[in-house]
This record gives C-alpha cells, sequence and structure tokens, in this order.
C-alpha cells in the first residue's frame, strides 16, 4: 500500500512539474511523442491548437502511424533554457535529433521503391542520416498552466523534414 502512494505521488508530481515552467512542459511534450501518448502531447499544447505531425499520426493510416512510431522512437531532444519570446511569450529552445527524413524521400525516388518496409528499414538503419536542429518553441500561460504554440518549425522537427 506504501508502495502504491508513493508512486501515485511521484506521479502527480510529474504531471504538476509539466506545468510549472516552459522547460518542463516542453520536456513532458516530447516525451509524450516519443513515447506515442499523443494525447498527452496535445495537451501540453494551447486550447485549439493542433499539431500536423501527430494530427496525422493518429487520423493516418496504419502506414502512416507505423512509420511516425519509428521515427519517434529515434528522437532525441535537449531542453534548453527559456528566453524572452515575441509578444509576451516565452521562448524554449529544443534541440531535436532524428532520421532525416528529407534525406530518406530522397532514397525513395533513387531507388523507386516507396514501400512501407523499405522507409521502416531506411529509418531503423542505425547508419540512417540524421538531423539535428533546434526548434524555438513559444509557450505562455493558459489556465495557471504553461502551454506550447504550434508551428511549422516544431512539425518539421517532429517529422524529420526540412521546412520548406
Amino acid at each position: 500500500m506504501k508502495r502504491a502512494l508513493l508512486l501515485a505521488s511521484a506521479l502527480l508530481a510529474g504531471c504538476q512539474q509539466a506545468g510549472r515552467s516552459p522547460e518542463a512542459t516542453a520536456q513532458a511534450f516530447f516525451r509524450s511523442v516519443q513515447t506515442l501518448d499523443l494525447p498527452t502531447a496535445a495537451g501540453h499544447l494551447h486550447s485549439g491548437e493542433s499539431v500536423e505531425a501527430i494530427d496525422s499520426f493518429v487520423n493516418g493510416d496504419e502506414d502512416v502511424r507505423t512509420i511516425r512510431k519509428a521515427l519517434w522512437e529515434r528522437m532525441e531532444y535537449t531542453v534548453g533554457k527559456r528566453q524572452a519570446g515575441r509578444q509576451g511569450t516565452t521562448l524554449v529552445p529544443v534541440r531535436v535529433k532524428t532520421v532525416d527524413m528529407t534525406t530518406v524521400a530522397r532514397n525513395i525516388i533513387t531507388q523507386q521503391n516507396g514501400g512501407t518496409m523499405f522507409i521502416l528499414n531506411q529509418i531503423t538503419d542505425p547508419t540512417a542520416p540524421m538531423r539535428e536542429v533546434t526548434v524555438g518553441l513559444q509557450v505562455s500561460e493558459e489556465a495557471g498552466k504553461w502551454k506550447i504554440f504550434s508551428s511549422p518549425d516544431l512539425n518539421a522537427a517532429l517529422l524529420g523534414l526540412d521546412l520548406l
């Protein structure tokens, strides 16, 4: 019983921590994406905000979900220190390293092979090309909790793509 109470307390502290600082919110958002806890990830966004990468994972076909799962399992991220943002927001830099899906797409075209297994093999290959970018998350308070604004940069980082 004591063990269950300690575990519940730790979980609650972790949930409260996510709303306490912009950095903790960014950390919780990326951890949720990486572990495919997408409802929790979406909960770290401002009301009415959505991230295309998450939406297409949830609403996409099985191949899309399989590919995103493999991509996000390989994703690494480092949350930096907050800075003053624009228009009353706080900027939280997050360094995101993931498989370079732009290069994978070029390989698909070059080899004229776009099947799901080919793409998965490209993503899970230990020598897969990686891309590393810093995303400036704009964060502000909503109802006493820090929330993230969606952006094209965030979508591109989550998808391993160059921003067009």
